[in-house]
């Protein structure tokens, strides 16, 4: 899926074109290693392009949080905050922080970037989550050299 303009990424306070960025789908997500260098990221989406790209995984995914939390009589961020649609939990900000860097970061990189060896910065954490007008995400990404 190619972004729309309305997406912007920042990179030490500075905008960086969506093509120079990709993210790490492996395994080592959030590890990071002495030997790279790491920068500050900034990525900001409208509320509406968050749902148009995130909202049928986070569907599928509450589900089956819901199945499991029922099944071994257990409790999750999805169960705190009721199941509820994923425009309703825009206004549930912990649990919303909670549930994107757990449950749908990743998915959610995957649907903005395109995986190419020949990005400038690999987007490897999801550290800050915030609802304002916008989603904004905030992490650190390794500067390739």
């Amino acid at each position: 899926m190619k972004l729309s303009s309305a997406m912007e990424v920042e990179i030490n306070n500075l905008s960086i074109d969506v093509d120079k960025v990709g993210y790490n789908d492996g395994l080592n997500f959030g590890r990071f290693l002495e030997n790279m260098e790491v920068v500050g990221y900034t990525l900001e989406l409208s509320k509406d392009q968050f749902l148009t790209l995130i909202e049928i995984d986070y569907n599928q995914i509450r589900d089956e949080i819901k199945a499991d939390d029922e099944a071994m009589n257990d409790t999750s961020d999805f169960s705190e905050s009721g199941y509820c649609s994923l425009e309703d939990l825009f206004a549930k900000e912990a649990a919303f922080s909670e549930i994107v860097k757990g449950y749908l970061g990743r998915p959610l990189l995957g649907k903005l970037f395109v995986k190419s060896q020949e990005t400038d910065f690999i987007i490897n954490s999801i550290d800050k989550v915030n609802v304002l007008d916008n989603i904004v995400l905030k992490g650190r990404a390794f500067k390739k050299l």
